[in-house]
């Protein structure tokens, strides 16, 4: 159970703009995988104001994905949210799942757990500026 921040400046909004659609790029090909390995949920994403966007994924345990995609209406184990705010960005993950030995545990957030998520995500891109 953790969760990993990191931030950057872009030299400009344009640059900035690409780097995050270069990331959730990347991040969307984590929404299809092998039943029964952990897979993003749908993408979100928010324009809230010039120059400022909040992007974020639930992250759906593996075992809950029988189809290789998350199912409708998923209970996420965390998740991830890309930021931007004028030339700055920042990416976080929350993991609600910790190893212990082969198998991880995870622990499904409650029904208000993306609710929580957005709210995250929105909050983060506003500081950020």
């Amino acid at each position: 159970i953790g969760a990993s921040q990191q931030a950057v400046v872009a030299k400009d909004v344009d640059e900035a703009t690409d780097i995050v659609a270069r990331i959730t790029t990347e991040l969307e090909g984590c929404q299809k995988e092998v039943a029964t390995h952990w897979v993003y949920g749908p993408t979100h994403r928010e324009n809230m104001g010039p120059e400022i966007t909040a992007t974020w994924l639930g992250s759906v345990n593996g075992q809950l994905n029988k189809t290789g995609r998350a199912p409708a209406g998923e209970r996420i184990s965390g998740g991830i949210g890309v930021v931007r705010n004028g030339a700055r960005i920042a990416v976080f993950d929350i993991h609600w799942c910790a190893s212990a030995g082969d198998t991880a545990a995870c622990i499904e957030g409650p029904d208000d757990a993306y609710k929580q998520l957005s709210s995250l995500t929105r909050s983060a891109a506003l500081r950020l500026g």
